[in-house]
């Protein structure tokens, strides 16, 4: 993954993260809870960004 594309996943996980614990975007309720909990376990990296392996094991796992 190149840097200007984890700067931009960053930049919207971020976002979704802010939103959804500031109550500003509605999610279904039966995923909302596991949502909410995978956006806490979001970890950054010593360069300030969200650490991309994380993201992918905590959001695209099976």
């Amino acid at each position: 993954m190149s840097n200007v594309d984890r700067k931009e996943l960053h930049r919207r996980i971020m976002i979704l993260r802010d939103k959804a614990q500031a109550g500003k975007i509605h999610l279904a309720e039966h995923l909302a809870a596991d949502v909410l909990e995978s956006l806490s376990r979001v970890q950054l990296a010593s360069d300030g960004l969200i650490i991309w392996f994380l993201v992918k094991k905590t959001f695209m796992s099976n």
